[in-house]
């Protein structure tokens, strides 16, 4: 049954408004609770840079990073997504054995009681060029090795396991963002003969399956898609969905979308690709995020928080398993930044003393995660204008306000 909300903004998203009204672009719904579509991407990270710059004790940096974790499941964050920017900071074939930086990622999320996403590819970051001119690895079998090692060991089948293991990780993503490695640049459309959708295709079948020969019980993502609200992007990943094996070895479609200013029409045309792609797969929204202040639009840290709500309602009512905001927080101000950080995206600032401010987004956050607590996602419908959470109220945006708010 269709429930109106009266007072209440419509949302214009093309979406299924009932479970159970199944077609051919619908997504599986999820199952399990509902407050676990929140994740935060990075949000336990060193960056690889200031690694090698100030070369850290080990007890430094895990305290670093419990604290970074700490801060995002006070947000309501119960998942983080890792990088291989920061974690291993190096490609496979440097690769000798030691697990100390993996372990100590791994300690502070499970410390946290988040879940959490890795990531394994053969080269660090998306700048793939800094390490190698050929995308596939020279040697197959080593990187494999590097693979089932990494797997085994954080999998909890008690062979092999990091010691003190608590929560395995049963979610791994291979490699990130090809299609921008095959364009070379943000700014560039222009496909080169790097990680094109052969190789990378042939790439991600030949590492699902050493994961899998590791553990039967891990679900494997795609790297996520960086522009597949575009033409190019698209292409892209329809071309890597056409490779022999590649249907059969992603359990989970992995997409990226960014805004640029107000609204989510960006997330709405990388879902619909995804579902296009996904067949009877979950959809995970692995990135995306919008800043306060960029030289494109200046939406302030109010119009942020609304974006924000906006992307998690639509993923709420599309079926969407995660979505994992970039990133936890903003850098101070006045610090050199590389090029390419994203300054404003997070739910904090960083003050210069070293402690967290919270800005919308974070109260944003701790607001939905206190409204999904509790509820299963079989308690979440799709209505006109917004979902129902069981007996909780329904989720919409309000329209004097703009945001979003829970109508008993």
């Amino acid at each position: 049954m269709r429930r109106f909300l009266p007072g209440l903004a419509a949302v214009a998203f093309s979406v299924v408004l009932a479970r159970g009204m199944a077609s051919e672009t619908s997504l599986p719904w999820p199952t399990g609770p509902a407050v676990g579509v929140l994740g935060i991407n990075e949000a336990v990270s060193f960056p690889a840079r200031r690694l090698e710059r100030e070369k850290p004790s080990l007890e430094i940096l895990q305290a670093r990073l419990d604290a970074d974790a700490l801060a995002a499941a006070a947000l309501g964050a119960t998942w983080t997504r890792g990088h291989t920017v920061a974690f291993p900071a190096l490609p496979w074939n440097r690769f000798q054995g030691d697990f100390s930086l993996f372990d100590a990622w791994v300690r502070a999320v499970q410390g946290a009681g988040m879940e959490a996403v890795g990531m394994l590819g053969p080269w660090p970051g998306n700048r793939t060029q800094q390490f190698t001119d050929r995308f596939l690895p020279e040697d197959m079998d080593d990187y494999l090795a590097y693979v089932t090692a990494l797997v085994e060991r954080y999998d909890g089948d008690g062979v092999d396991d990091m010691p003190r293991l608590k929560l395995p990780i049963l979610h791994w993503e291979v490699d990130n963002e090809p299609d921008l490695k095959n364009a070379g640049s943000p700014r560039n459309n222009t496909p080169t003969d790097f990680c094109t959708p052969a190789e990378y295709g042939a790439l991600l079948v030949a590492t699902a399956k050493a994961i899998r020969a590791a553990s039967s019980e891990v679900r494997i993502l795609n790297g996520g898609f960086y522009r597949p609200a575009t033409e190019v992007g698209a292409d892209y990943a329809r071309a890597v969905f056409s490779q022999p094996g590649v249907g059969d070895a992603v359990d989970i479609v992995s997409v990226h979308a960014y805004h640029e200013g107000p609204g989510v029409e960006r997330v709405r045309r990388t879902l619909a690709l995804a579902r296009e792609l996904a067949g009877d797969k979950p959809v995970w929204l692995t990135e995306t995020s919008v800043p306060s202040i960029s030289p494109r639009a200046t939406l302030g840290e109010a119009g942020q928080a609304r974006v924000f709500e906006q992307t998690l309602l639509l993923a709420l009512r599309e079926g969407v398993e995660r979505v994992f905001w970039h990133t936890l927080f903003d850098p101070p101000s006045g610090v050199p930044l590389p090029r390419g950080v994203m300054a404003t995206h997070s739910f904090y600032r960083r003050m210069e003393d070293g402690s967290l401010e919270e800005k919308p987004l974070a109260e944003s956050a701790k607001k939905i995660a206190g409204w999904l607590a509790g509820v299963d996602w079989s308690d979440v419908e799709p209505v006109q204008g917004g979902v129902q959470l069981g007996e909780k109220g329904t989720l919409a945006m309000d329209s004097a306000t703009g945001a979003l708010v829970l109508q008993p």
